[in-house]
């Protein structure tokens, strides 16, 4: 298990602003990998309102079970290495894999036993490093709909937004604050 602090910045893209900032890194020299977001909450809604999120990211074939929950700064992450089948259990069942995640949850006072599964939102991500952090360009397909995202992942808020600030400026990219990939699912799955 680790547990770590999430600091980033995010802007939400066109599909032109996109392609400008492959173009400018020269990330269309090199495939994108492909991750999977599978989102659970509870039948009471709880994680939402405590503004939590818990996911299972399949990646590189490898299953990672995380629970995000608010800092004063950043998100912290609790992650959980899983397997293909616990997944499987996890959707059908609704019971949480035993482990740091669920000890997390209630050392955090969510006590819950069943979680409902919500569906999946796919992301072709191309990453680099840059400005002493990590920048990402995602475009994710969820529920009949695809988006565009860059994030930058900073050691402070301070070093995230003006990095994403300084970088979109200079691109002449209109800087859109973007929720994060769970709030856009959900938003969704209100929509249809």
């Amino acid at each position: 298990m680790t547990k770590e602090i999430e600091i980033e910045s995010k802007s939400m893209l066109s599909l032109n602003d996109y392609h400008q900032l492959i173009n400018h890194f020269q990330l269309h020299q090199q495939q994108g990998f492909l991750q999977q977001n599978h989102y659970f909450e509870t039948k009471d809604m709880q994680l939402k309102v405590h503004h939590c999120a818990l996911r299972v990211r399949k990646k590189n074939e490898q299953y990672t079970l995380t629970l995000k929950q608010p800092q004063k700064e950043g998100l912290l992450e609790t992650n959980q290495i899983i397997t293909g089948s616990d997944l499987v259990t996890f959707q059908t069942t609704g019971t949480l894999p035993s482990g740091e995640v669920q000890q997390q949850l209630q050392d955090s006072a969510l006590h819950t036993d069943t979680f409902i599964y919500l569906g999946c939102l796919e992301t072709e991500r191309h990453e680099l490093t840059y400005e002493q952090g990590l920048l990402c360009l995602d475009k994710s397909s969820y529920l009949g709909k695809t988006d565009y995202e860059v994030e930058f992942e900073g050691h402070s808020e301070a070093h995230a937004e003006a990095t994403m600030a300084h970088l979109l400026q200079t691109l002449q990219i209109e800087n859109k604050k973007s929720k994060n990939k769970v709030q856009r699912f959900f938003e969704r799955s209100l929509e249809i």
